[in-house]
């Protein structure tokens, strides 16, 4: 996470990865992942 400040307004960046599947309830489960920045 990065957090940072200007002037009155504060800012947090949170660069994270998800992983989305259907968790082996049907095949194929191929899922996918995403990066994503908050």
């Amino acid at each position: 996470m990065i957090n940072f400040k200007v002037k009155r307004f504060e800012f947090d960046v949170r660069p994270n990865i998800r992983h989305v599947s259907n968790a082996g309830l049907s095949s194929p489960n191929i899922g996918f992942n995403t990066k994503n920045i908050e």
